[in-house]
């Protein structure tokens, strides 16, 4: 009999216990007795298994395949109330003639709503009832297979029971066999080959029911087990308990042919390969049925080609369409063919996600470009970025299953499919896109770029143009170099470059990655990053292999740039620069690290509890309703700090009356909660007199040894004169692990260095040691530092520690790097890269025993080589000896393994309780000032209301694709419950496509109504004033909404752009409760202040 594995951390079920009865049994717990953690509803008498797709809200259950169980208590089905997950493990009967056995996992995350439904009759052989459990999706669950019957692991021992179960990829499901390196590329929606000749195919049927056998106590605990679901962490999740909707179900008892001929269908259509691409990653995602492609064709092939892209775009925003006709007729009528493009440094490009079981074409994304998509400009439609990722779009955990599953056997598994992609390529749609290359920072997310090749242009003949990258022999950093050129950058112009020496001392570069530039050149900079009136003191730029930053100084002219021997990284003909940042002024914080640290060298606790509480109370009276003091804790952030972390007009509105908006109150509360988010379970600690800046190397040779010179200058502080900082102070680089990291340094005012503002200049005078590479391995290739000069947070004097060495180790060098091999290494740094767990089991050490303790010193060393993983190919293991068997009580483990922490990050951990929680403002309010204002005309009315349709689509498809509230997107920042914080990308990761997406959006709506006024003027009447107004009405009185936006698309004749799109397919974080959106008047904030003041602002 099969062992199936229920969840993560749980134990192996191979036999129920003794003493309960064998057949029909079913653990229970009365409804009125809370259900404890490990606590599960579960039954083995399964007989039947479902698996296929649902029509009709789930009302028609199309069957792919019929599953016959292997016999009593051969299969499991376990509904974990207090880890919120079904698990279904399911033994095949002998005739069934499935490959192997195989466990579901579900989260409640993925159940789509009302997807949970249980049907009960009175069973005609005995006693108890005939149960059918139906569970509908919005993704494919995660299956793990079973192997130990088979002999591809060869002879082991039934100890090592790891080696057995796996994560199962679409080709385990394959007639011929699960090896992914002879199955050639991976392919969306396959119909022909290894990949089309599946016996389950999980990747495309999301809806299974479980039938079995149940006795009517068991009966009454599973229906309380989906009422307890229905209260947890999902208020929009209603599960349909014994409700009849599946008695006049449609079966098709065999595999679905018709997908099959459905999706040929697509590959031949004639029509642009766009169309294609994005009907394609349509049904690929499940919002669309393979089976309904011939219907919704039907109807989008009545518009032109552009109408035809447009729909089809806005059909990502939703996550499954069912009544289709509607559907394309509404957002069919919403089209004119007028389009605002991106700005001249930015790109469209598509995006495919390649999932165990799936390959997920996405529309377009609009990011900032690189030199690559500039160089080929002509050829952009062929590049894509493909990401590898689990099935909910998140990065795959690579455990140690995984790891020995496929060290046993390389061919088979996820990260077999994965590296098939790699080396195959992957095909959508006909079009094979094969693999180019990655920078860091995509290897870290899984991603890499890709590019389908033409009879013009191949990979090959990019490479080339790329640059020379031979000279490099060790695989990691020959990838790391082809990288570069996919840095995103914004385009300078040709520079005239001269190279000179770096200033060394000993082995230590003290120059290393920076050189010199122009003050006209560095003006130019700015002005590309929207900072027309400053010169930079330093830039950080690629250009022609070299990588690093440029000083400004006022010994060169033009375009010449002086480049150092550290910053040439490849060779390369071209000469144009790319602009990454320039240097800026930007607020100190603290960190859980940093704060270890400082507490370890003897800042006194009691200076974290001050800045700690001052700066909770202020976050908690963000979070009232009370305008009075939300507005005067938003002032007290400073408008700085307040800029930094949303653009959105707070200031602007409270200023003008505007205090009870619904919109602006639920802003606040989400600015307040992240601020209370962000000091529980960071420490992230605001320090008044702290700065976070770029670090340059002082030219002049001025600074003794462990000097620095910062001169600060805040153009939205209080005081906008420039300021010296002068004294002790503490300086840093983030991440801070090692006790050296953190070190004691002295501030001084050299008149030398007074034309640099917002760096740190560090000492190139011979000394020990470089100063940078003491923190935290640091260099001046574009590192930035935080230096405190609080005298409160100075590390005390004499406590410097020893600052650890973080010369690289010795790496493999090859005689000549293969693109194999540069595939192999992206791999192997999936499957190796520990740094999370290293840095976890660095935190636990700290706290327990201080961070200057053996175990924390070896696992900091263990960090620096898991970062340089991706440089040197040199990975880091961490032993299980080093790891924690107990935690403290801030990192939020199971309170069987945790503590509560002495330090004085436990003590502020514990000051919030309960955690904060987003409680959004749902009752309307509509500025009675409006109602006295001249009515707008009704066709100013009707095209607001259009555009505000429209901008609802855009909006909630950023919305579903983010797992966002409208507050939060419109904020600028995320609140994640506690409960999610592992399972959704981190809000700084996410801030970035988000916020890019968001100002796409409000950019192009903006211009379209400014457009549309200036055409439509009104005699005597600022015609923007009167959009803003009626825009404002539509959105906030309902008699106005229900006449102009529910029902805008009734007149043909209204004038709607087409917005793009292409940033929001839905592949969701968690399901977005549909809600009035509220945000449409806001784009024009200050047109309706100006109407209701009758003043310009």
């Amino acid at each position: 009999m099969a062992s199936y594995r229920l969840s993560s951390g749980d134990q192996w079920l191979n036999e129920p216990p003794v003493e309960q009865e064998p057949v029909g049994w079913v653990q229970y717990t009365p409804s009125e007795k809370p259900l404890l953690r490990g606590e599960r509803f579960w039954t083995r008498n399964i007989h039947t298994v479902w698996a296929g797709s649902t029509q009709g809200e789930g009302r028609v259950f199309l069957l792919g395949r019929s599953i016959t169980t292997g016999g009593w208590n051969q299969s499991l089905l376990v509904m974990d109330t207090a880890k919120k997950t079904i698990s279904l493990g399911v033994e095949p009967h002998k005739m069934d003639q499935l490959y192997a056995a195989f466990e579901i996992v579900i989260h409640l995350d993925d159940i789509l709503n009302k997807g949970l439904a249980l049907t009960a009759t009175k069973s005609t052989d005995g006693p108890g009832y005939e149960a059918a459990l139906t569970i509908s999706l919005r993704r494919p669950p995660q299956v793990t297979i079973d192997f130990h019957d088979r002999p591809i692991l060869g002879k082991r021992g039934r100890d090592q029971f790891d080696c057995f179960h796996r994560r199962s990829t679409e080709m385990d499901w394959c007639c011929e066999g699960g090896n992914e390196s002879y199955a050639g590329p991976v392919t969306a929606l396959p119909t022909t080959g290894q990949r089309a000749n599946l016996q389950l195919n999980f990747g495309q049927w999301f809806s299974f029911r479980i039938f079995f056998y149940i006795r009517k106590s068991g009966l009454a605990a599973l229906r309380d087990a989906i009422s307890r679901l229905r209260t947890s962490e999902r208020p929009d999740f209603q599960p349909e308990s014994f409700q009849r909707l599946f008695l006049n179900s449609v079966v098709i008892q065999n595999r679905l042919d018709p997908s099959e001929t459905s999706i040929t269908r697509i590959n031949q259509l004639p029509v642009d390969y766009e169309i294609r691409f994005l009907i394609t990653g349509l049904i690929a995602r499940g919002i669309i049925l393979a089976l309904e492609f011939g219907h919704v064709w039907k109807r989008i092939k009545l518009f032109d080609p552009q109408k035809q892209i447009w729909i089809l775009k806005c059909m990502y925003k939703s996550e499954r369409i069912h009544n289709f006709e509607k559907t394309i007729r509404d957002l069919g009528r919403s089209y004119v063919d007028k389009k605002v493009g991106t700005s001249e440094h930015q790109a469209a490009v598509r995006r495919i996600m390649v999932t165990p079981t799936r390959v997920l074409p996405c529309p377009p994304e609009t990011e900032t470009s690189n030199r690559v998509l500039r160089q080929f400009h002509q050829h952009l439609d062929r590049f894509t970025r493909v990401q590898f990722t689990d099935e909910n779009g998140q990065k795959l955990y690579t455990g140690d299953c995984i790891k020995k599953t496929h060290e046993n056997d390389p061919d088979v598994g996820p990260l077999a499919r994965f590296k098939s992609a790699l080396r195959n390529g992957v095909m959508v749609c006909g079009r094979l896109y094969s693999f180019l290359g990655y920078s860091d920072g995509m290897a870290r997310e899984g991603q890499a770029w890709f590019f389908a090749e033409s009879e013009d242009l191949t990979v090959n003949a990019i490479r080339q143009w790329m640059g020379d990258f031979s000279k490099e022999k060790i695989i990691a950093k020959h990838a790391a170099r082809i990288g570069l050129c996919f840095s995103s950058t914004k385009l300078v112009g040709d520079v005239e470059i001269e190279v000179i020496d770096d200033i060394k001392h000993g082995k230590y570069v003290y120059t290393d990655g920076i050189g010199l530039i122009s003050e006209e050149l560095a003006k130019r900079c700015a002005e590309i990053m929207g900072m027309p009136d400053t010169v930079p003191s330093a830039v950080q730029v690629r250009f022609a292999g070299f990588k690093g930053m440029l000083t400004v100084s006022s010994s060169i002219t033009g375009n010449k740039v002086l480049a150092r021997p550290s910053m040439r990284k490849f060779e390369a003909t071209h000469v144009s620069m790319g602009l990454c940042t320039v240097s800026s002024y930007s607020r100190g914080f603290l960190s859980r690290q940093s704060v270890l640290l400082l507490e370890a060298l003897g800042v006194h606790r009691s200076n974290f509890r001050a800045l700690f509480d001052e700066q909770m109370e202020r976050a908690k009276s963000l979070t009232s309703n009370d305008p009075r003091y939300s507005h005067e804790a938003f002032k007290k952030l400073g408008s700085r700090r307040a800029k930094k972390m949303t653009t959105f007009p707070i200031s602007l509105l409270m200023d003008h009356g505007f205090q009870h908006e619904t919109l602006l109150v639920n802003v606040l509360q989400v600015l307040g909660c992240r601020l209370l988010h962000d000091l529980k379970y960071r420490a992230r600690l605001e320090v008044k007199d702290a700065a976070y800046l770029l670090g340059i190397a002082d030219e002049t040779g001025t600074l003794a040894e462990g000097e620095i010179y910062c001169a600060i200058q805040d153009p939205d502080g209080e005081s906008k004169e420039r300021h010296v900082v002068t004294g002790p102070c503490t300086i840093f680089r983030s991440p801070a692990l090692h006790p050296g990291d953190v070190r004691r340094v002295s501030a001084v005012d050299v008149p030398e260095l007074a034309h640099l503002v917002n760096v740190i200049v560090f000492s190139t005078r011979e000394g020990s040691r470089d100063l940078p590479s003491m923190l935290g391995g640091g260099d001046l290739d574009g590192d930035t530092f935080t230096l405190i000069w609080d005298q409160r947070f100075v590390v005390p004097e004499g406590r410097n520690y020893k600052a650890m060495d973080y010369s690289a180790p010795r790496s493999e060098k090859v005689s000549n790097v293969t693109i194999e091999q540069v595939q192999d290494f992206f791999i192997d740094y999936m499957k190796y890269d520990e740094l999370g767990r290293i840095s976890t089991a660095h935190m636990a050490a700290a706290d327990m025993e201080g961070p200057t303790c053996a175990r924390a010193i070896e696992l900091a060393h263990l960090a620096s080589r898991a970062a340089d993983f991706a440089k040197t190919g040199v990975p880091a293991t961490c032993p299980e000896w080093m790891e924690n068997q107990l935690y403290p009580d801030f990192m939020e483990r199971s309170p069987k393994v945790s503590y509560a922490s002495s330090k004085i990050l436990g003590e502020l951990y514990r000051l919030i309780d309960p955690a904060p929680v987003l409680d959004p403002l749902t009752t309307m309010h509509s500025d009675p000032r409006f109602s006295s204002l001249p009515r707008p005309r009704d066709t100013y009315f009707r095209q607001a209301g259009a555009l505000k349709r429209q901008y609802d689509i855009e909006l909630g498809g950023i919305m579903r694709r983010y797992g966002m509230t409208e507050a939060e997107i419109v904020g600028g920042m995320g609140v994640v419950p506690a409960e999610k914080r592992k399972r959704r990308e981190k809000d700084d990761n996410m801030r970035g496509p988000v916020k890019e997406a968001f100002d796409e959006l409000v950019r192009t709506f903006q211009q379209e109504a400014w457009r549309w006024c200036d055409d439509h003027p009104i005699p005597l009447q600022d015609p923007r004033e009167s959009f803003a107004i009626a825009a404002y009405l539509c959105t906030n009185e309902e008699r106005h909404r229900k006449q102009y936006v529910e029902h805008s698309f009734e007149d043909d004749q209204v004038s709607v752009s087409s917005f793009g799109g292409g940033d929001d397919y839905a592949i969701e974080q968690g399901e977005i409760i549909e809600t009035q959106l509220l945000s449409f008047p806001y784009l024009f904030v200050r047109e309706l202040i100006e109407a209701v003041k009758g003043i310009p602002i």
